[in-house]
């Protein structure tokens, strides 16, 4: 019996032994797992916060290149026209007709090949004198909502930047006007920014995008055609082209983007694609905030791939 009872006694001293001498390894290799984990998931996060940033800087960059594209493109067309003689005696003659005959021909050639909208000529401070893209319309004040006609026709030299007028949202270069050394009005050429802008981007730089702009500015130029606008996220916002529908990211986002701030999330939209949303604000020829654009990105496969990945090593 003593036997049998030391046995026991030797057991149990041995388990404890034993439970002593793993306990330490087994806490430390649950550490190393719960660490490792860790490590992962800041790994995951810091790859996704990388795309995040890379896809906003990438964003600003395109729009940046492609506003800056049609800046040159709107004000050197301006200021070639503005140099042509006949046109200069023309414009001073206030020879409608005789402008017309020599200017319609290209505006048609410029529109259908580069897709320019509105060619028109003013005279000081803002009268419209000549609108090729709408001939019967003219002798209207544009100086209520046209401050780049009124500032080129006040400081004589040429300006370009997003404007919003009758005719619709655009990219306006505009540019003054001299005959004999003698100011005598300004010309311009303007760009729709509508949705053809955003299929161009499109097709350029893949991804799907959209551009609205804010209903204050819009009103302040008496569009005439705002109602046909869709609304956007939140009733301040209207889109004036899109590739895709809906899909927009928080709404306490937007009010930071028209603030200033660049910002970038994922959202997951109702057919179950993880969406990257970048969205930068734009602003007009006065450096005023008057909207965003957007870049949305499906980056579902991307997530799925590195989910995967972790579950595999979890």
């Amino acid at each position: 019996m003593n036997a049998f009872f030391s046995t026991i006694q030797k057991w149990i001293s041995n388990s404890r032994l034993g439970v002593k001498i793993l306990l330490p390894s087994l806490l430390a290799f649950v550490l190393v797992i719960i660490l490792f984990l860790i490590y992962s998931v800041s790994i995951f996060n810091a790859e996704n916060q990388a795309r995040e940033i890379e896809n906003k800087a990438r964003t600003e960059q395109i729009i940046s290149t492609e506003l800056q594209k049609l800046n040159d493109f709107s004000l050197g067309l301006a200021i070639q026209a503005a140099e042509n003689p006949e046109i200069q005696e023309a414009f001073a003659n206030q020879n409608r007709e005789r402008l017309q005959a020599l200017t319609l021909d290209s505006f048609n050639a410029l529109e259908e090949k580069f897709g320019i909208r509105q060619y028109q000529y003013h005279l000081p401070p803002a009268q419209s004198f000549l609108r090729l893209h709408s001939l019967g319309n003219f002798g209207d004040d544009l100086s209520s909502f046209r401050a780049t006609v009124v500032q080129v026709n006040q400081t004589q030299e040429g300006i370009s930047g997003i404007e919003v007028g009758r005719g619709g949202v655009g990219l306006r270069g505009v540019q003054p006007v001299f005959y004999n050394g003698k100011h005598i009005g300004s010309v311009e050429f303007g760009l729709n920014i509508d949705s053809n802008f955003v299929i161009d981007l499109k097709e350029k730089y893949g991804n799907e995008w959209r551009i609205m702009l804010n209903r204050e500015s819009l009103e302040l130029a008496t569009l005439e055609d705002i109602s046909l606008l869709t609304e956007g996220p939140t009733p301040d916002l209207l889109v004036l082209g899109t590739t895709i529908q809906g899909n927009y990211q928080e709404l306490d986002v937007y009010p930071k983007i028209l603030a200033g701030e660049s910002l970038t999330s994922q959202i997951l939209n109702e057919n179950g694609q993880i969406l990257l949303v970048a969205s930068i604000p734009i602003k007009d020829h006065d450096n005023k905030i008057i909207g965003l654009v957007e870049s949305i990105v499906d980056n579902t496969s991307i997530i799925q791939t590195e989910t995967n990945r972790f579950l595999l090593i979890c």
